[in-house]
């Protein structure tokens, strides 16, 4: 089991725009049993934003409008972004698959509504996991929808099978 992971997460913005689906956070070219290539595939369909991912340092938290992450229940979409060292989301809304995978894997998706109009990419942010609100360079706080408390503590053990085997939920485990 990993560290209990912190609260506040600091990050670098990374803006996608309305519509991000997971072929473009993703494009399905970039499958492979080769996770160094997976992992390469982050972003690709969405260019100036893999530019900027490629260019600069993260950890990053990616800053969405509406509907990310949309279209597709592909878990392997979550693994390169979180491989290239994305560590949460926000957004007006996202997909209900996408958000629960990306759970799944220890990678926090929140929505916060309003959240993209005071941010571009590279400016630093903190999200406030606990009160679902996202944290601007200018001081400014926007509010969003706190995550459910099970959600949290699946955060906090590092994702659903860290968290599984801590209660000693798996097979084989006490």
């Amino acid at each position: 089991m990993s560290a209990e992971r912190p609260d506040r997460i600091s990050g670098i913005a990374l803006v996608l725009p309305d519509d991000a689906a997971a072929d473009l956070l993703h494009p399905p070219r970039h499958f492979s049993l080769d996770a160094g290539a997976v992992s390469r595939g982050a972003l690709a369909g969405l260019p100036e934003v893999a530019r900027a991912l490629a260019e600069g340092a993260g950890p990053w938290i990616v800053v969405a409008g509406r509907d990310l992450g949309a279209g597709s229940s592909r878990e392997t979409t979550l693994y390169a972004l979180r491989d290239r060292g994305i560590v949460a989301a926000v957004a007006d809304s996202a997909g209900r698959i996408f958000t629960r995978n990306a759970w799944n894997l220890g990678l926090p998706v929140v929505e916060v509504p309003g959240a993209r109009l005071g941010v571009r990419t590279g400016d630093p942010v903190v999200l406030d996991l606990p009160r679902g609100a996202l944290l601007l360079p200018s001081g400014e706080e926007v509010p969003g929808t706190p995550p459910d408390p099970y959600w949290l503590a699946v955060y906090r053990h590092g994702g659903l099978l860290d968290f599984a085997e801590a209660m000693g939920r798996l097979p084989g485990a006490r």
